[in-house]
């Protein structure tokens, strides 16, 4: 289960940045949709989640 405070949040999404570089691209689509399914993240949050899928 994912913590979110906005440090988690950043960390989980710098990560999911770093398994699309090494092409790992399962890995980071997973971590950014589960930041897309938690309900407790600010709309700001969400919108930079959803722009990292499509990255």
């Amino acid at each position: 289960m994912l913590k979110e405070d906005t440090g988690t949040v950043e960390a989980h999404l710098t990560l999911g940045n770093l398994f699309r570089s090494r092409g790992e691209v399962d890995r980071a689509i997973r971590i950014h949709q589960t930041l897309m399914e938690s309900a407790s993240l600010t709309y700001e949050q969400r919108l930079l989640a959803i722009q990292q899928l499509g990255a």
